[in-house]
């Protein structure tokens, strides 16, 4: 209902729009996807949404850790204070967990480099990066505004959404019409990403037969934090090699 919520009206929208589907839907799921973490009277943006959302949808920098601020780039959603105060972002994610609550992650424009995105001019890695990271965090969905935001030549004109190197955002599939067929054409980052949520079930099996350190074994082999990670395709095709053979060998 409300969307990146960067000021205290749009909380107060939010927090309305809980009430109400709280008054007619009891258990209600509602996400907000936010990137910002206000100090407001007595309680942070956080603290305040934890009345009203359920789902924590946030750009993957609210993951970075503080140890990581001197690679170029990073960017943190919380500060020092609030970590402090609350602890950090993750382990905030971690206890909701267990009252039921979900974490997600979403890209768009940005968080560009140091950080994994599914723009066209990115590495090719980095949608299926991005799933592992899911997997790393305990996200357990991905949210992505459009994937059809076409303009009138799609395939030819690569124009930014907005005045960054943006290319792509909200394009993950194209006009099947372009080559007269009927059927969407799909992009590289979408069959990437397929990858990756193919390997995150793989992963989640991994866990269920073998248990979590195995998993997250395989996953500190991909990346280590928001900020750390392989962009190496042949390594990246070892390691899936690798995590499919321990399933197969659970499994038997």
């Amino acid at each position: 209902y409300v969307d990146e919520p960067t000021n205290t009206g749009l909380l107060n929208n939010l927090a309305a729009a809980g009430d109400r589907l709280a008054q007619t839907f009891p258990g209600y799921r509602q996400v907000s996807p936010f990137f910002t973490n206000m100090n407001l009277d007595g309680q942070d943006q956080i603290e305040f949404m934890k009345s009203y959302v359920n789902i924590w949808c946030t750009k993957p920098f609210a993951f970075t850790p503080r140890d990581k601020a001197f690679i170029a780039g990073t960017q943190f959603m919380t500060t020092s204070a609030q970590d402090e105060k609350y602890g950090t972002f993750a382990e905030r994610m971690a206890a909701l967990a267990k009252e039921g609550h979900e974490a997600w992650l979403y890209v768009c424009w940005e968080p560009g480099q140091p950080y994994v995105n599914w723009l066209a001019m990115g590495d090719g890695t980095e949608p299926l990066v991005s799933v592992w990271q899911c997997k790393m965090t305990d996200s357990v969905g991905m949210l992505y505004w459009d994937s059809t935001y076409w303009t009138s030549d799609p395939m030819n004109d690569l124009t930014p959404l907005v005045g960054v190197a943006s290319h792509g955002d909200g394009v993950l599939m194209y006009s099947g019409a372009l080559i007269g067929s009927y059927e969407p054409i799909s992009s590289h980052r979408l069959e990437n990403l397929r990858n990756g949520i193919q390997d995150y079930q793989l992963l989640t099996m991994l866990e269920e037969l073998v248990g979590p350190e195995a998993a997250d074994e395989m996953v500190a082999m991909v990346t280590t934090d928001v900020v750390t990670y392989t962009n190496d395709d042949d390594y990246l095709k070892a390691v899936r090699v690798l995590l499919f053979e321990k399933v197969a060998e659970a499994l038997q």
